[in-house]
């Protein structure tokens, strides 16, 4: 027997199995059977950017979980819909979903609901979930076009207390946000380890103020091309930078990269000047105080609030952020859970996503029109 064409033979086997392993667990826009249910891949038409600044596709994808039971009967269910975090797959979470789903369900955890896991990852590979003249209007994108697509061809509860809206990260704060602008919308909210600015809290990020610089002495014409060709190769925490200021502090009618000019000098010193620029950078995932006094009666039109960190969240910023509004939201009598957990800021988001976010939603929202 020559043992090195067998041993040859079998290394190629070894390798056909991993790479069909590989194709078979790469998501596609076929359905993904589970025991309990099925996970959709749909593209969706997204009218909401189509004033964007960098190119952005006006088509955008979401996934779908649907509960066995529904091509079984007709009745209509509630929706949850997860926003993921900066640079996260959407359809990652869509098979975490599912397999939870369906795990639950086996179990009867759970009440059968459908989950819509909604795409966030712009070309700075994250949106922020709001409305910008630079990355499109992608608040809106979650309330009107994937909120309407939804209720048109699926058999949804029309109301708000049978909807909620959940994030992690980037996505947790995209999900109180939106909640408390249109609590007519979505009737509960749980934020999973939300971007959030206590006092100063600025200062103790991977921001970079000096993003904005970057395409200095360039024509507008050579700025632009130059900066939409980069978009895929920029890297941590540039990328990050150029996102949240395009989100927070965008200049529209400025060169690329489309952000207002701050000082880095403002970012580290609080005894520095900080003018309108500065201001916008920080009115983003800072101003606590201001959005809770602006947003109080919506806050209190919201069935339950439930906001969660991670003791040991690398980003320390974060569990200060969320400290600080559960503080504001107390003086302003709104009631709500703060949540810490022994936990960094990503080692635990799945299994906490199964085991206490889901479940929050079926607990709560209402399975009857």
């Amino acid at each position: 027997m020559d043992f090195k064409k067998v041993s040859g033979l079998f290394i190629v086997v070894v390798a056909v199995i991993l790479i069909m392993g590989s194709l078979m667990d790469t998501p596609d826009a076929n359905p993904v059977s589970a025991t309990q249910g099925q996970l959709l891949t749909k593209k969706i038409d997204a009218p909401s950017l189509k004033n964007n600044m960098i190119d952005e596709s006006l088509q955008q994808e979401i996934t779908v979980f649907l509960p066995k039971s529904y091509e079984e009967t007709k009745k209509n269910y509630p929706v949850v819909y997860f926003l993921p975090g900066y640079d996260d797959s959407f359809v990652n979470y869509g098979h975490v979903v599912t397999r939870g789903m369906s795990q639950l369900i086996a179990n009867k955890k759970i009440n059968e609901m459908i989950v819509v896991t909604v795409n966030g990852r712009n070309k700075l590979k994250g949106s922020f979930y709001v409305n910008s003249p630079v990355t499109g209007n992608w608040e809106d994108f979650v309330v009107q076009d994937v909120v309407t697509y939804m209720d048109e061809n699926f058999r949804t509860i029309k109301q708000a207390g049978s909807r909620g809206i959940a994030g992690h990260s980037m996505g947790g704060f995209g999900a109180i946000s939106i909640a408390m602008h249109h609590p007519e919308i979505f009737g509960y909210v749980y934020s999973m380890s939300l971007g959030l600015f206590a006092a100063e809290g600025i200062g103790k990020t991977n921001l970079d103020f000096s993003v904005a610089n970057s395409y200095a002495g360039k024509s507008k014409q050579e700025a632009r091309a130059e900066y939409i060709k980069e978009m895929n190769d920029l890297r941590w925490p540039k990328n990050f930078s150029f996102a949240y200021g395009s989100a927070f502090a965008p200049d529209p009618e400025g060169d690329a990269p489309y952000i207002k000019k701050v000082s880095v000098n403002s970012l580290q010193n609080s005894n520095y000047s900080r003018d309108g620029a500065w201001k916008a950078w920080n009115a983003g995932f800072g101003e606590i105080a201001d959005k809770v006094d602006s947003y109080e009666t919506n806050l209190k039109k919201l069935k339950d609030i439930t906001i969660e960190y991670g003791s040991q969240d690398e980003f320390a910023w974060i569990p200060e952020g969320c400290q600080a509004f559960s503080e504001e939201l107390t003086k302003k009598g709104i009631k709500h859970k703060l949540i810490s957990f022994e936990g960094n800021h990503h080692g635990q988001t799945n299994d906490r996503l199964i085991q206490e976010v889901l479940p929050f939603f079926s607990d709560r929202m209402s399975f009857e029109e």
